[in-house]
Formats: C-alpha cells, sequence, structure tokens
C-alpha cells in the first residue's frame, strides 16, 4: 500500500506535541466505503452478524443516523503514536491531534459500514472508530471498535464499543485508530 501524506496545517500545540507546518503523517490507506446502501439501521443490523451491547446502544442512540443518498468516504488507519503519543493519550487528545494533521472523525454509521467491509481482517485485528461525543446509557460509551477474534476464541467478526464509567479512556501508542480523508 501507499501512504498518504498529510500536512499538520499550522504550528499547532496538541497536549505536548508541537506540529508545525512542514510535518508529514504517512498514513496507510484503508478502505474506501460507500455510505447510504442501507436506508435504515435495521437494514445495517442484519448485515453484521455479531454486534456487542455497546454497539447497539450507539446504533439505538438518535445521533446514529444514516445517510440517505450514496456518498463515498476515504479511511486511513493511523496509531496514536503516529499522532505523537509517545505514551498513553486521552481519547480528547487523540481527537485534536487527528483533527490539526487534516483528519476528520468517521461518521457514527461509517464504522458499521467499515465491520462489513473488513472481511479479510486479521485474528486479533483492533481498529478504534472514535465518537465526538460519547453515548450514555449505564456507562459512557466512547467509540465503536471493529476487531476480529482470536482463532481460539471463534475467529469472528465484530463490531464492539468502549466504555467508562466515569472518564474518558486512554489509549496506548500502537492503538489503531480509523480515520476519514478530507
Amino acid at each position: 500500500m501507499g501512504h498518504t501524506g498529510l500536512n499538520a496545517g499550522v504550528a499547532r500545540k496538541v497536549g505536548e506535541l508541537t506540529l508545525t507546518k512542514k510535518t508529514k503523517l504517512p498514513l496507510e490507506p484503508l478502505k474506501t466505503i460507500t455510505l447510504g446502501t442501507f436506508k435504515t439501521v435495521a437494514e445495517l443490523k442484519k448485515a453484521i452478524p455479531n454486534i456487542s451491547g455497546e454497539a447497539l446502544c450507539i446504533m439505538a442512540n438518535d445521533s446514529f443516523t444514516m445517510s440517505q443518498d450514496e456518498q463515498e468516504i476515504r479511511l486511513v488507519v493511523c496509531t496514536a503514536a503516529q499522532l505523537g503519543f509517545t505514551n498513553w493519550g486521552y481519547q480528547t487528545d487523540i481527537l485534536d491531534a487527528a483533527k490539526a494533521w487534516g483528519l476528520k472523525i468517521c461518521p457514527r454509521e461509517g464504522a458499521a459500514y467499515l465491520r462489513i467491509a473488513l472481511q479479510e481482517q486479521p485474528e486479533g485485528d483492533r481498529l478504534i472508530v472514535l465518537l465526538d461525543e460519547p453515548v450514555c446509557v449505564a456507562t459512557y460509551i466512547w467509540a465503536f471498535s471493529v476487531y476480529r477474534e482470536y482463532a481460539r476464541s471463534g475467529g469472528k467478526l465484530w463490531l464492539g464499543g468502549y466504555s467508562r464509567v466515569n472518564q474518558q479512556p486512554c489509549y496506548a501508542p500502537d492503538s489503531k485508530f480509523a480515520f476519514m480523508l478530507p
């Protein structure tokens, strides 16, 4: 796969990082997916055999909307380390760093479409699709997780969620995120 370099734009300070105009972020293109091919949440859920309770909560929330017109979005994967985090990073800091690099948050329905598109995902692989705002039920659900179980657990493809009781999650430098290209 080729690399796409994004400019960080102007000099900005994000947490402990200073991003400058000359900085490039090498990104691995992941997928181009087409939103709007499913018109209802029910249709979308039928296309995904394994959905966790957290993911179902996000999909049942009013903030989860479905595109009625087809539109393509280009997704890339980057790690927290690629965004500049050598230690754990809070979700808001990860989002701020991604924005500073010119990346966009994936629409909520995009996580479900990504789960459908990544049929060849390696076992144990996990991609995090961050939410702009958590969904509050008994806990706060902060992100979707698009993953494949290890073979010893069945090797199934899942659309999951990340939840925390009181605070936003922290992610390790090797955590992998899916973001949208502008």
